[in-house]
């Protein structure tokens, strides 16, 4: 019930224009610029974000590190223990 309130108060506007952003953003010409070591999560569960797309855009990047964890798309407030073992992991080899 929290979860759902929290998404029925979001400003509409703000929350169309993210989505806009959003739908018209190619981050793929940068990807293979981000030299840093990167963390990228998939959520085994999640349909917007499948891990296999998460996966492609991992294999793009030169120092990154890919992984999925059991969760949908909100992964932090899903299963915030799996993110934590994994930002905990990721941290300490870094």
């Amino acid at each position: 019930a929290t979860y759902r309130a929290r998404w029925l108060g979001n400003d509409p506007s703000s929350y169309a224009a993210t989505y806009r952003m959003l739908a018209a953003l190619d981050a793929e010409p940068a990807l293979a610029t981000v030299h840093c070591p990167a963390l990228l999560l998939a959520g085994a569960h999640d349909p917007l974000r499948p891990p296999e797309l998460i996966a492609g855009a991992a294999a793009r990047m030169p120092n990154a590190r890919f992984a999925v964890v059991p969760s949908g798309h909100v992964m932090a407030y899903q299963s915030p223990d799996a993110v934590a073992q994994q930002l905990h992991a990721f941290w300490n080899a870094a």
